[in-house]
């Protein structure tokens, strides 16, 4: 499946295979990923299917500005409600 981007190294396939593995890991890590991903994953749960501008909003809303010192879990629960209202 690599193999295009790596002109047909099975070696650097592999390793950017892992490389791509070990990424999405650390980055599905995050709180505000993860957030993220369960807020899509229970507007799907409503829905067989999210529109792009719909995961978005629900995203948007699940994924706050810390800077602006907003409850997590108040966020959460906005991006659940407004997936629960498509």
């Amino acid at each position: 499946m690599l193999s295009p981007l790596t002109f047909g190294d099975v070696k650097e396939a592999s390793r950017y295979s892992e490389w791509l593995t070990c990424r999405v890991r650390r980055v599905l890590g995050e709180p505000h990923y993860q957030r993220s991903v369960k807020a899509v994953a229970h507007a799907l749960l409503r829905k067989d299917t999210v529109s792009y501008l719909e995961a978005r909003a629900v995203i948007k809303r699940a994924i706050p500005v810390v800077s602006l010192d907003v409850d997590f879990n108040k966020a959460v629960a906005e991006a659940v409600a407004f997936a629960e209202a498509r």
